[in-house]
This record gives C-alpha cells, structure tokens and sequence, in this order.
C-alpha cells in the first residue's frame, strides 16, 4: 500500500516512541525474533537510507529503536539524483522507493540484492505479507525489497459543494458510468466555476483497475495501443474532460490535489489514499470519501495498491544491521501503529487492517473506503515502465486528448512511440 512521500506530522508522537505489543496475549514469531536479537552491534556501525522522499518518520523510529547505529538520510536531488550517486561511488543501505523504481534505478544498474536468503537468516515470515506485495516486486524479476505500507485510491469529495447544488453525495461502489453523471451535475457557475471531477494522473495509470502493463520485456516495448488501455483512457479521462464546463481546466499543468482542499472548486478528486494525512486544510472543510468507482464490466474491483519498499543494494556493506531494520519496521509491532495513523498495511493481519485511521482526527471518515471493493492483483513490473508513464502516456499525448487536440486512437498511437522512444533513449 505505497506511499512516495514521508509520513505525515501526526505521526510524530507515535513514532518517536517505541510501542507495545500490539494487545495479543501471544508474541508471534516475527516479535520473539525481534526480542532475540540483540539491539546494539559489535562494531559502530553507519546505515544510510535513500530515497526521493523528504525524510519519513518512520527513520526517527528506526534511530530511537537502534540508538547505537548512526543513521543517515539521503534525498536524492541536484548532486543526489542516482546516476551521480553511482557515479560518484557514494553508498547507502536502505533503497525507499516503489518497485518500478526499483526496477528502473537498481535493477538498470545491476546493483540489486536479492532479499530471500537473508529473510530466512534473519526469521523473517514473508507469509505474513499481502501477496500483491511480493509479487509486485517479484514480478521484477527478484524480491529485492520487502513492503513497509501501500497506497490504494479513493474517491474524495467535497460536501459542500454538493449541498451548493443540492446534488446527492456519492456513495461506495459507484460505477464510473454512475460517477460521470454526477460529475455533469456539479460542473457548472455559481459565482465562480465549479469542476465535477478530477484525478491524480500518473498516480491512477500506475494503480490502473484492469492491471494493464506497460512494456512487453521480451520485445522491450511499449504495450498501451489496446482496447483494454483504450478503455481506460476513454472511461477515466476523456470522458470527463469533455464535460461541458470543463474546457480550461486542463492547460500545460494538470490540477494538482491542492485544487481539492485549497482552491476547493472540484466536487470529487480520484488520488491516493492517503491525501488527507497531514493536510492542515483539510481540518476545515467538509469532506469524505467512497471507494474508488468500478468498471461496469469488473464490478467490485478497486486499484492495484502502490507499495512502498526497504531493499539493500548489493553493494552495501551492512547487510545484516541493514535486514534487522527492516525486520524491525515491517513487523507487527511497528504496522499496527502505521495502520492506526491510516496507513495500508503491508501485512495480510485482519486485526491491523481494521484499525485504520484508529489513531488519527479523521477516524470517524468512511476509511473503510478504502477496503471496500477487491484490490487488482499487481500488474508485471519493468524497468522499462516509468519511461512510457512519463515520457509517452502522461507527458503529452494524454495532455493533447483531455484538450482535445487529439482524437483517442491517435492519443494512443503517439503515446507508444513517445514511450518506446523513451525507452530507446535511456537504454542506449
């Protein structure tokens, strides 16, 4: 269940403090394995994480938990990105990052590690974990990371606009047919304009519902020009885009989230699950959330979750203090206070599921929306994908279709060369 950035400012308190076991009158493996090992190493020892998040919290856990190792954050930037930390021989421990940046960045560079000797080593149950999270990474070729939480997709909606216009709010397990016809409703003047709908872009083409690739590897080319992608688009983008009302709202940026809860003139916002943690706006106005709307020919099937993994590149050489952090965080001590403060858990535990948002001032919001429809299974994983998401579907080509320069099939078409184009440039 991923997530791309840190962990928000509530979750200070919790994770600046080690908690207790999580009320269950028996330690698990995982725990007693945890107790087992010795918390101080024989020699000083310097992890480094990296990652292109702002620093998460979770890594103050991590140096409140391990107070004899010294713990380093490196977020990549300008002298930081990874091709100048390669280059630069400079090392680190703990990769933060998604699978397909796994894939693009380790894995393009020969230097991932492959994790499933040393979670035997170090008693790690890796049946404990959603499936979809393994695969995800392992559809890479590898388990090179191990999940610490995932992001799914929600459907977010103001109520006051709805109220303005005197518009039913939404419900879970809407059909995007369903959801169209409101968006209509609420895209109108009223003193000012108002949007029915929008969503997070690349965020909804890498959750996609139909679990849809977007490289073939043994080709090493993009795989969009289909019906089941066709669809998508269509279904997802076109569509609304084309509502009368909406002409401008598309321009050379796409709306961002802070046109939700900022500019506060779209009724219902598609994004990640997670948007509303740590987002002071959010606090004064009225909101909610639905489950993600469905297709009508997959009824009851939500996103794929977008996990969030801890992998040790080949090179580092603390291995071993590397893993009995990662055991550390992914364990079920450490998820049940993730979940509490809102996060999806990486863990397939019912107990920790439910808890969600227990701890946070939205608990008494529709979360369970989240869980409400099937999570699609993970689709396959390249190296490959960022470079269509980015530089074919996203960058131009859906940019054109929603500002109706062009037509779909021809939005299609030079997505794919855009994307193979792409991925001819950076393999070369």
């Amino acid at each position: 269940m991923i997530l791309r950035r840190g962990l928000p400012g509530m979750l200070i308190a919790v994770l600046l403090t080690v908690s207790a076991c999580t009320g269950s009158p028996e330690k698990t493996e995982q725990e007693a394995s945890l107790k087992d090992v010795p918390d101080t190493p024989k020699t000083p020892v310097e992890i480094a994480f990296y990652s292109s998040s702002k620093e998460p919290l979770f890594v103050e856990a991590v140096r409140k938990k391990f107070p004899d190792y010294t713990i380093k954050y490196i977020q990549k930037g300008a002298g930081y990105s990874f091709p100048e930390m390669i280059a630069s021989n400079q090392t680190f421990d703990i990769y933060v990052e998604s699978a397909r940046t796994y894939a693009r960045d380790l894995l393009g560079a020969k230097l991932e590690l492959d994790l499933t000797d040393l979670s035997k080593k170090h008693q790690i149950d890796l049946n404990r974990f959603d499936k979809n999270g393994l695969e995800q990474m392992k559809s890479a070729g590898g388990l090179y990371g191990l999940p610490i939480y995932g992001s799914g997709m929600v459907l977010y909606y103001n109520k006051e606009i709805f109220d303005r216009f005197g518009v039913p709010y939404p419900k879970d397990g809407m059909t995007w047919e369903e959801t169209y016809e409101l968006a209509k409703k609420l895209t109108r003047v009223d003193n000012q304009p108002y949007y029915g709908y929008w969503l997070k872009t690349k965020s909804y083409l890498r959750k996609n519902q139909y679990s849809l690739p977007f490289v073939d590897m043994k080709t090493e080319t993009a795989v969009i020009n289909n019906e089941k992608w066709k669809r998508t688009i269509e279904t997802v983008f076109q569509k609304f885009s084309a509502i009368e009302g909406m002409e401008g709202k598309f321009g050379t940026q796409w709306p961002g989230s802070d046109v939700f809860y900022k500019n506060k003139d779209v009724a219902m916002y598609v994004t990640d699950s997670d948007m509303h943690q740590g987002v002071k706006e959010m606090r004064d106005m009225k909101w909610d959330m639905v489950s993600l709307p469905s297709f009508s020919d997959a009824p009851g099937i939500g996103p794929q979750i977008m996990y969030t993994y801890l992998g040790i590149p080949s090179f580092s050489k603390h291995q071993d203090e590397a893993m009995k952090i990662i055991q550390y965080l992914t364990s079920e001590e450490f998820q049940m206070q993730l979940s509490k403060q809102g996060f999806l858990t990486s863990l397939n535990n019912q107990e920790i599921l439910k808890a969600i948002g227990q701890d946070t001032p939205d608990k008494d919001k529709n979360l369970k929306a989240i869980y409400y429809n099937t999570f699609a299974p993970s689709g396959p994983t390249t190296k490959y994908d960022e470079y269509v998401i980015e530089d074919g579907i996203d960058n131009v080509a859906l940019r054109e279709l929603v500002n109706q320069k062009l037509d779909l099939n021809t939005m299609i078409r030079k997505a794919e060369e855009l994307g193979n184009q792409s991925i001819q440039k950076n393999k070369n």
